[in-house]
């Protein structure tokens, strides 16, 4: 889905978000996740997620997920702006989409080498399906 472009504006600006899961522990309920995201050159939503973190096998086993984005003021959400991703994410496993997807997570987090290091974080791309920006 093409986000309008203060949508777009303030998603670049965050790189923190709420992702939502399908749950395999508890079936037909979500899983909520803070984690963190970057935007590659070509605009697409990347996520850097750990084996051991409930989020990744809930995406493998089912890619629809949402992602919250909010901005922080002073205790009121909802005076502040808030964007929501409805999205399918899958697992990055092409060796140049792993590549590129490196690079801009370095870019985006200058200390992010020892999360590769650990061998449990693997790229998904989050394609976005539809937006809603307030």
């Amino acid at each position: 889905a093409e986000l309008a472009p203060a949508a777009a504006a303030f998603l670049r600006r965050r790189l923190q978000a709420v992702l939502a899961t399908q749950s395999r522990e508890r079936p037909g309920f979500p899983s909520l996740s803070a984690v963190p995201y970057a935007l590659d050159p070509g605009g697409w939503l990347l996520g850097l997620y750990s084996r051991l973190a409930p989020h990744h096998p809930n995406l493998l086993a089912d890619g629809r997920c949402a992602l919250l984005v909010a901005q922080d003021n002073a205790g009121d959400i909802l005076t502040g702006e808030r964007l929501e991703l409805t999205c399918a994410g899958r697992l990055l496993v092409d060796d140049g989409e792993v590549a590129a997807a490196r690079e801009t997570w370095v870019r985006c987090y200058p200390r992010a080498d020892a999360w590769f290091r650990q061998l449990d974080f693997e790229f998904f791309r989050l394609d976005v399906l539809a937006a809603r920006y307030n």
